[in-house]
């Protein structure tokens, strides 16, 4: 429980600071999906993030985060167990799922300010981030990226544009005893497919 409150303290702090945080943290940001859409205009997609073409229904899916990986999808994943939904968190709802050893695995929605993928091209134009990896995931438009490059460490973060609003987040946080410790970004991507084929299903 500490790690998880941890984590979400981390989260929360990110999001504050976006676009202007310092290197220094694992734990990916928002980006500057976080400031507010007044702020960055009300015409999306914009600095240069594609245009989510096929918008996805999340609405089940604020309100039930955990819904997008069923409790089999988890293990085969990654070992994935104990999911925990947070809905309440400012930023937007996000789902945690303890991995074998003791990290974390974490599927959430950045809601707050409305930027969605823009924000994080946004983010990477005024500060420009170690890395910066456009990607397809099941035809939505996405992005491997963060302030802090330890993909070789267990973390990898992944940003989808699942409608030009609304992003998905996937982030991996795991241990040094993992399989997929020096290699992780090809899981983020795994269960960002399976989140979205859930979420298009609307089961």
């Amino acid at each position: 429980m500490r790690a998880r409150a941890t984590l979400a303290a981390a989260l929360v702090a990110a999001a504050l600071t976006a676009g202007c945080s310092e290197s220094g943290s694992a734990v990916p940001t928002p980006d500057s999906s976080a400031v507010p859409s007044s702020e960055r205009g009300t015409q999306l997609p914009s600095h240069g993030a594609p245009k989510v073409n096929d918008p996805v229904d999340v609405t089940k899916f604020l309100a039930d985060p955990c819904a997008m990986l069923t409790p089999q999808q988890a293990s085969d994943l990654a070992g994935l167990s104990s999911p925990e939904a947070d809905t309440a968190d400012k930023i937007g709802p996000r789902c945690e799922w303890d991995q074998p050893g003791g990290g974390l695995f974490t599927i959430s929605f950045i809601t707050v300010g409305g930027g969605g993928l823009s924000g994080t091209y946004q983010s990477h134009a005024e500060l420009p981030m170690p890395y910066f990896e456009p990607v397809d995931v099941n035809g939505y438009p996405g992005v491997f990226a963060d302030q802090v490059d330890r993909r070789s460490y267990g973390a990898c973060g992944l940003s989808v544009g699942v409608r030009d609003d609304v992003l998905l987040k996937v982030f991996s946080g795991f241990e040094r005893d993992s399989p997929h410790y020096g290699d992780p970004c090809p899981v983020v991507k795994k269960a960002a497919e399976m989140a979205i084929t859930t979420m298009e299903g609307g089961a």
